[in-house]
């Protein structure tokens, strides 16, 4: 339970932060989008060939690149707010980012094809797709560059667990460097409630422990635990890090290509 209410708590922080960024680069698309759309249909009306169906696939075209335009400042939204956070991304945050990347494409397919119903209508008989096969091949192609870019930033994150917690692996450090002491201590604060030696007594009461005391001192598990583990985060802590940043991409594109398109 406390779990599902942490994915959920980082889901809707990542959420916010690629809101936050999406939002501004989307402010005047639409106008954008109309403004191309005329364009084209006047280099046909300079050929006098405004209703050839030619006219409807050129047009249909546009619409296709201003929802892959939709979708790669989405994208590159999350891109942005997958690098503001250490942690690796969950699945289930995985999962939703998907659910609304189909949410804004099937939206924008529809909104551009209703944009430029009138240029179908005046091209009739035209072929022509639906909003799904508009935005079909773009959310194939977004959807596995996000799979992509979400597997190698984990594989990044993950191990650097102690780095990015150094208090706490200080603190587990301690506690391992305190364990190797456990039977020297145990046996002080044992003799402070008994006259008699904790290891006869704890046989007295448990038999079956005699066959594995004899001649053993346990001093040989404790110390070695405790020391090696110590070591071990100590080492982990100050490691230097290994992150290959050029295999994982640019988490910031070029505006031109993430967020800041140019109009047609």
């Amino acid at each position: 339970m406390l779990i599902q209410v942490f994915s959920r708590h980082a889901t809707r922080k990542i959420k916010a932060l690629a809101e936050n960024w999406v939002k501004p680069q989307l402010e005047g698309r639409p106008v954008a989008f109309h403004r191309a759309v005329q364009r084209k249909l006047g280099e046909f009306a300079a050929r006098n060939t405004l209703r050839s169906p030619f006219v409807y696939a050129a047009v249909e075209d546009l619409a296709e690149k201003e929802v892959e335009h939709y979708g790669q400042i989405f994208l590159a939204g999350y891109k942005q707010a997958f690098a503001a956070v250490s942690n690796p991304i969950r699945s289930a945050t995985l999962t939703q980012v998907k659910r609304d990347l189909d949410a804004l494409l099937s939206s924008e397919s529809d909104r551009a094809l209703k944009a430029i119903q009138y240029v179908r209508e005046a091209c009739k008989p035209v072929p022509a797709r639906d909003a799904v096969a508009l935005r079909d091949q773009t959310q194939r192609k977004l959807v596995a560059e996000l799979d992509l870019f979400v597997a190698k930033l984990n594989s990044e994150r993950r191990g650097t667990f102690f780095k990015r917690h150094p208090a706490l692996t200080l603190l587990l450090s301690a506690a391992s460097f305190v364990f190797s002491f456990v039977p020297q201590w145990g046996a002080s604060v044992w003799s402070l409630f008994s006259s008699r030696p904790l290891v006869p007594y704890l046989i007295e009461k448990i038999p079956a422990l005699e066959n594995i005391s004899v001649g053993f001192n346990w001093n040989f598990v404790t110390m070695p635990i405790g020391f090696g583990v110590s070591i071990l985060l100590i080492c982990l802590l100050f490691r230097p890090a290994r992150l290959d940043r050029s295999g994982a991409g640019n988490v910031i594109e070029t505006h031109e290509q993430a967020g800041e398109f140019k109009e047609w």
